[in-house]
């Protein structure tokens, strides 16, 4: 079998196993990324080669491509070495691979920190712009993310038969979570609010069908994206801080633990895996450990 159809069989496994576009994105270009460091340091195009030293790789590949990544951050060398030992186990066990697979060299390490959350001043000029705006499906997009730590995965794939809401309450069901999860998630006053706003300005078919429509039917997750793009813009905000759905993820879970909620149910409201997921949110962040050192000049 060709490499390109392994390649395409693995990420094809992923996307069975639930795995998110956008980590299978993330897969797809890591790989390519070593088929590049392949194609440059071994000096060779041939088919039989490159598949022999992709699907039989071993620890002098390892440190080769160790070397190649150079002074890449920690976390992206880490990354990128999971997804090689993740599809070489795929290709060991699905019989492309004889060999075990072997530890890779021993990789730098840095000081784990939490995951970037907004904080409530930038959470409000966010709410402020999308209200400002007048736009009714944005407003209840950014809303809805914060109110429920959605993935934009789950949020795009839902359909008003997810949403039950009461005259004093209301639940959420992700019918497709990571995984293929299904879990619920209750709606407090201001989701509510946004979605009865949301199917008040949709048309008779979009209210029987998916909540968030672009201009071309049901909107996708890179329209999401976009119109995060956009709002950063609109807020000035620069690259490294740029908001983006994920980040609102991530203030929902930061926020509820700031509140002295349980990991547990912190865990559970956002379909994470396991509790170590979870955990991280409650690392200290760059500005709490600058909050902690300006402390010392009081």
């Amino acid at each position: 079998m060709k490499l390109e159809n392994i390649l395409e069989l693995f990420l094809k496994n992923l996307h069975t196993k639930g795995a998110s576009p956008h980590t299978i994105k993330a897969y797809k270009l890591d790989l390519l990324d070593y088929l590049k460091h392949l194609k440059e340091n071994e000096c060779s195009e041939e088919a039989a080669s490159l598949y022999s030293l992709v699907v039989d790789a071993t620890s002098i590949e390892f440190k080769s491509y160790k070397e190649y990544l150079g002074q890449s951050s920690p976390a992206t060398i880490q990354r990128k070495f999971i997804t090689l030992r993740r599809f070489l186990s795929w290709c060991l066990k699905e019989g492309f691979r004889k060999n075990p697979v072997p530890e890779p060299p021993k990789l730098p390490s840095s000081q784990p920190l939490a995951p970037r959350w907004l904080k409530r001043n930038e959470l409000n000029s966010l709410f402020r712009l999308v209200e400002k705006q007048g736009n009714k499906r944005n407003e209840a997009i950014v809303q809805l993310l914060f109110h429920t730590g959605l993935r934009v995965s789950e949020l795009v794939s839902l359909t008003w038969e997810d949403i039950h809401i009461g005259r004093y309450e209301g639940l959420l069901t992700v019918k497709c979570g990571k995984g293929q999860k299904k879990r619920f998630v209750p709606l407090n006053a201001t989701a509510r609010k946004v979605l009865l706003e949301l199917k008040d300005v949709s048309s008779q078919k979009e209210a029987k069908d998916f909540l968030f429509h672009g201009k071309r039917g049901p909107l996708n997750e890179n329209g999401v994206l976009k119109l995060f793009y956009t709002l950063s813009s609109s807020l000035s905000m620069d690259t490294k801080n740029k908001i983006t759905p994920h980040r609102l993820r991530h203030t929902f879970c930061k926020t509820l633990l700031d509140k002295k909620e349980s990991i547990e149910k912190v865990s559970t409201l956002a379909g994470h895996s396991s509790l170590s997921t979870t955990q991280k949110y409650i690392t200290p962040s760059i500005e709490d450990l600058k909050l902690s050192v300006d402390s010392l000049m009081d």
